[in-house]
């Protein structure tokens, strides 16, 4: 199992990334290279680089921060 650091990003890494993101974005009808997008990427990009690293934490991170600002809209 590879050895994970916040910030330096592992080819498994970016595909567990970009696979989140894809359902993210597919979920939530956002379109690629929206602002919502944009915005997706940079969310999942801050988790990481904050050291949440394992996908289940990164999903459910990622559920709240979307009801979250569903509620301040």
């Amino acid at each position: 199992m590879p050895v994970h650091t916040p910030a330096i990003a592992c080819p498994e890494d970016l595909d567990l990334l970009r696979n989140i993101y894809q359902d993210i974005c597919r979920e939530r009808c956002i379109h690629e290279g929206s602002h919502a997008s944009t915005e997706v990427a940079r969310a999942l990009m801050y988790l990481f680089s904050q050291g949440v690293l394992d996908e289940v934490g990164i999903r459910e991170t990622m559920r709240i921060y979307f009801d979250r600002k569903r509620v301040l809209h």
